[in-house]
Parts: structure tokens; sequence; C-alpha cells
């Protein structure tokens, strides 16, 4: 699958949009291990010096180009890990909406300036999470149906609450 990359993409683990996807992925895994606390607690608790020095250098110098690969990429890894690790359709929807509405949560602080039409990239998201699952051998597959589902429930009460 071709992603959008800006035109000054050094591309692989330089990518401005693969390392912040990485670091949209530590902020999720904070935000789901500190549930109850604020997002910026979470993140303090979780990240190392090094890896805030990451989120300042790269936050703002970003482009919304490689924001938007950054979170295509992290939401497809974080789906194609947990389809990985269920076995029944419903448990499948439950913790895809899960990562879906937290990592879009993620979305509402971005850097000012920074908008991310999220909507736009559902068949982005869906084709780089096959993608991840035939890359690494996994014997699953992510059902269209099932995804479509989820995110469309999931963009309707994005709606209706905002």
């Amino acid at each position: 699958m071709i992603m959008d990359s800006c035109l000054l993409c050094p591309r692989g683990a330089k990518c401005k949009g693969y390392v912040l996807n990485t670091l949209i992925i530590k902020i999720y895994k904070a935000m789901r291990a500190n549930a109850d606390e604020d997002v910026l607690q979470s993140i303090a608790k979780e990240f190392s010096r090094e890896d805030m020095a990451i989120l300042a250098e790269y936050g703002d110098s970003s482009r919304v180009t490689c924001w938007t690969k950054g979170f295509v990429m992290a939401i497809s890894n974080l789906l194609a890990n947990i389809i990985a690790k269920q076995n029944n359709e419903a448990a499948i929807q439950r913790e895809m909406s899960k990562v879906i509405n937290t990592v879009l949560s993620i979305y509402a602080r971005l850097p000012k300036g920074i908008e991310v039409n999220v909507e736009d990239r559902s068949m982005d998201i869906y084709n780089r999470t096959v993608e991840i699952m035939q890359t690494t051998g996994t014997g699953q597959v992510v059902p269209l149906n099932l995804f479509g589902r989820v995110w469309s429930a999931t963009m309707q009460e994005r709606r209706k609450a905002g």
C-alpha cells in the first residue's frame, strides 16, 4: 500500500510519520494503562525523557501529511495486534471500538493548526491493517464488513458527542 508522504520525506525509520506512529502507540498504551488519569499525567508516567524530546521536536514541525501517516500506521498496527489476539467477532468488535475511540481522542490534542480528517482515512487504515497481518503471517483476516460497522458506529458516536 502506498501512503501519502510529504515531499521531503526521508522514508523509513526517519520518516516523521513513522516516528509519530511509535509515539501515538506509546500514548495509546499510556492512556489504556492509566485510564483513570488525565492524558498528560499518563504520558508523563510512561514516557521517557527521550520520548518527550522526540514529541517536542516532531510535534509542531510535522506536516498534516506526517500526522495523518502516523495515525493511519498507529491505528492499523494496534488493530492488527488486537485481531491477532482475539478469536471471536464480538471480542474483535469490542476491542476495535476501544482502539479507534482511544486513538481518535488523541486527535483532539494535536498541535495548534494541525487537523487530520480521519473519516477519509478508513480504507487506508483497513488496507494497512490487512497488509500488516499478511506480512506478519497472522492467519486471521479482517472482515471488511466488521471493520466498516465498527468504524461507522464510532464516527456516528463521535459526531453526536461533538
